[in-house]
């Protein structure tokens, strides 16, 4: 049975790219179970911030 993309799309926040770190893990930390952020220009999706990447990126020690 094929599924319908209605049944596995799942709307995640949207964010500025302006907005900075302490925002993001501020989503993050108030959703546990959030495992990405799309980032928007002008109203337009220009990338995704997942969960594990930003937390190994600003644990670095220039993070």
């Amino acid at each position: 049975m094929a599924m319908k993309i209605g049944e596995v799309i799942e709307i995640v926040p949207c964010i500025d790219e302006s907005v900075k770190n302490k925002e993001v893990d501020l989503l993050f930390t108030q959703n546990p179970t959030l495992r990405g952020i799309v980032v928007i220009q002008e109203n337009r999706p220009i990338g995704q911030i997942t969960r594990t990447h930003f937390y190994q990126k600003i644990g670095t020690r220039y993070g």
